[in-house]
């Protein structure tokens, strides 16, 4: 089977239905296991019964699952036996006994009869193969928005500007106002209009143009502000400082004394290095 294959499976799940809609617990548990193998933890062909991976399917669960269903784990370990790919190796002195049973509802009776799940060979090749696995892992994640789950998102405050915004300059993908808790006089924000996390996400076109309103800011702000000098960076990720997931740009204006020392600029970020 080729990918193609495996996309078309992984979005044709069988699926229980409830009350609260098609059960995922199959898609979570083959998301719980992508994460086990990203992390490194699963490296040959054989899912056994461990806490990591319980603690992997249960924190995919609480990301994506907010309705009345029971997080069980042992079910589709079990059934994702009739979808072709998964294939339980029991203990030998359980194997009749697993063969004969409907289904293995918990986790203890689970590690008591089975040594492992093992996956069809070309599946496991493809998951181990980064650009495969991203392919299949997002296949799973838009099933479970179609069944109506998925991570809870706050409102983008960048994606719903108030009406009172004062937008400073704009363009066809991108628009500066004034940041909201300026650390100068005049520090302005550049955002793309299209809803992106990180600035290396950004399209060509985008990128021009917030680097044409910089220019375009920069002469505003001189006019209004007189500045001495500005910063222009950008965080990129929780690590550097980001706190807002939708990219935004800092143009701050600097004046002579506005920081005792403002040697190295930048390189505060490390204050540390600030100084070289």
């Amino acid at each position: 089977m080729k990918i193609k294959d495996y996309i078309y499976a992984f979005s044709h799940l069988r699926k229980g239905v409830t009350k609260f809609g098609p059960a995922p617990h199959k898609l979570i548990l083959l998301l719980a296991v992508i994460r086990e193998i990203e992390a490194g933890r699963v490296v040959q062909n054989r899912i056994a019964v461990t806490d990591t991976l319980i603690e992997s399917f249960m924190t995919v669960w609480n990301e994506n699952v907010h309705s009345g269903h029971t997080a069980t784990f042992a079910l589709p370990f079990f059934h994702l036996q009739s979808e072709g790919f998964w294939q339980l190796h029991a203990y030998p002195q359980h194997q009749e006994w697993l063969k004969a049973q409907d289904s293995v509802a918990s986790v203890s009776r689970l590690r008591e009869t089975v040594q492992y799940a093992l996956l069809s060979a070309d599946l496991f090749e493809l998951l181990v193969n980064p650009v495969h696995r991203e392919v299949l892992k997002q296949t799973l994640l838009d099933d479970l928005q179609r069944d109506g789950y998925g991570p809870i998102r706050k409102p983008c405050p960048f994606c719903e500007l108030p009406a009172d915004r004062e937008i400073i300059a704009e363009n066809k993908t991108a628009l500066a106002f004034y940041d909201g808790f300026p650390v100068t006089p005049g520090h302005t924000l550049i955002i793309p209009k299209r809803h992106v996390a990180s600035y290396f996400d950004l399209q060509q076109e985008e990128l021009g143009h917030i680097q044409e309103l910089s220019f375009a800011c920069r002469n505003i702000l001189k006019e209004k502000y007189n500045p001495q000098g500005f910063n222009l960076g950008v965080n990129i990720g929780e690590a550097a400082g980001q706190s807002i997931f939708h990219c935004h740009v800092h143009l701050i204006p600097r004046y002579t004394g506005d920081v005792a020392n403002p040697r190295g600029g930048v390189r505060g970020v490390i204050p540390e290095r600030q100084n070289y």
